[in-house]
């Protein structure tokens, strides 16, 4: 090639000019002189746990999704199914390259016609602090760029949704997957909304929804905001149809502005473990022996509580096994006691006291420990 072709080309990266630099030309020079942006974004990065690393309450346990069911699977990932269909959701080490783990729905009993009210949805929930920046109901929202990864059994058009806090403003998306069990690397560009009323500050700012099925309530076009409660594109498969299918997620990425990094890079812009854990910790935590309870009288004792981090707020404290409810005991010389029941005072996002109703007086001062120390305390503060 010419001196003067490679000063032309070498130009257009400096200015405006059109089309001197061929298609292929133009992935070359994006890919040399992207990453030290791009790798920036790292803690841009909107998502909560998008590469559901941290898995506290549950690790890889299984959970059955019945009608009505919603709870979390992972730390931020919170799975909702309406309608006949039964599924098994867990955490699997089944990932696309540079991942972990994925989170994967199996239909146990299927739907094959869905109601008009019908979904299986896939959310995370993120704090209005977090996505203040964005801008949304302001002349000046951003856009963002929602990259994931997908594996469906059943190819064909699925998608997800962008929802404010008070689930009056949805914008809607829509990708193909193309193969069956096939990992496929999904990347979109979604406008900001310039109207609606979005949270800035600790409750529910943005919800971002990745749907493996909806009944016609909850589609509508893609890639534009409306007004309403909308969880998936128009003409999307239901995907819970037979007990053949399954629909798995990971690697969820939602940036700000129209940039996204490419396929092999996409796992360098996830945050670590130890910043995720930090993170979910503001929502979610526990502890095996919660410090020392003193006790007030034959009938009260309290324990002095100290949290990790500080919570999103005042946590509500449950003592819990495998996410059920159980007793807890203080342990005085003479042995286990039974707690009757559990009430919060003067617990706070940073720290506090719990107070524990007792059947009978004990010692002074004595450790809290979970039933048979096999349980643990729980402090929730999660949405």
């Amino acid at each position: 090639m010419a001196v003067t072709q490679i000063a032309k080309k070498l130009a257009t990266l400096y200015n405006t000019a059109p089309a001197l630099l061929t298609a292929q030309d133009q992935r070359n020079a994006r890919a040399n002189l992207y990453a030290a942006p791009l790798d920036a974004l790292a803690y841009s990065g909107l998502q909560y746990n998008g590469a559901f690393d941290v898995s506290q309450e549950l690790g890889n346990t299984a959970q059955s999704y019945v009608n009505g069911t919603v709870r979390y699977i992972v730390d931020g990932l919170l799975v909702y199914t309406f309608g006949a269909q039964v599924l098994s959701v867990q955490r699997v080490t089944d990932a696309p390259p540079g991942f972990n783990y994925s989170v994967k729905a199996s239909v146990t009993t299927a739907n094959a016609a869905l109601g008009a009210s019908d979904v299986v949805q896939f959310y995370m929930l993120l704090e209005g602090f977090r996505v203040a920046r964005l801008g949304f109901g302001s002349a000046t929202a951003s856009p963002v760029a929602l990259g994931l990864y997908v594996k469906a059994h059943r190819p064909g058009l699925y998608g997800g949704a962008l929802r404010n806090g008070a689930i009056n403003r949805s914008c809607p998306f829509a990708f193909t997957v193309n193969a069956a069990d096939t990992w496929e690397l999904k990347v979109l560009t979604l406008p900001g909304d310039l109207i609606g009323v979005w949270d800035k500050f600790n409750t529910p700012g943005l919800h971002m929804l990745v749907t493996m099925a909806a009944g016609s309530t909850y589609q509508n076009t893609a890639g534009q905001w409306v007004a309403g409660d909308f969880r998936a594109p128009t003409g999307a498969v239901n995907g819970v149809a037979a007990t053949t299918d399954t629909f798995q997620i990971a690697g969820l990425l939602l940036l700000p502005g129209t940039e996204f990094p490419a396929a092999d890079r996409m796992p360098f812009i996830m945050r670590n473990f130890e910043q995720e854990l930090w993170d979910a910790q503001r929502f979610w935590q526990w502890q095996t022996a919660s410090g020392v309870v003193v006790q007030l009288a034959a009938t009260t004792a309290d324990v002095g509580v100290q949290m990790t981090r500080e919570m999103r707020t005042p946590p509500a404290v449950v003592i819990a096994s495998g996410g059920v409810v159980a007793n807890a005991y203080f342990h005085p010389v003479a042995g286990y006691s039974n707690f009757n029941s559990v009430n919060l005072v003067g617990l706070t996002t940073r720290d506090g006291f719990v107070r524990f109703n007792v059947p009978s007086a004990g010692n002074a001062i004595c450790a809290l420990y979970p039933a048979g120390m096999t349980q643990q305390v729980f402090f929730t503060a999660r949405f």
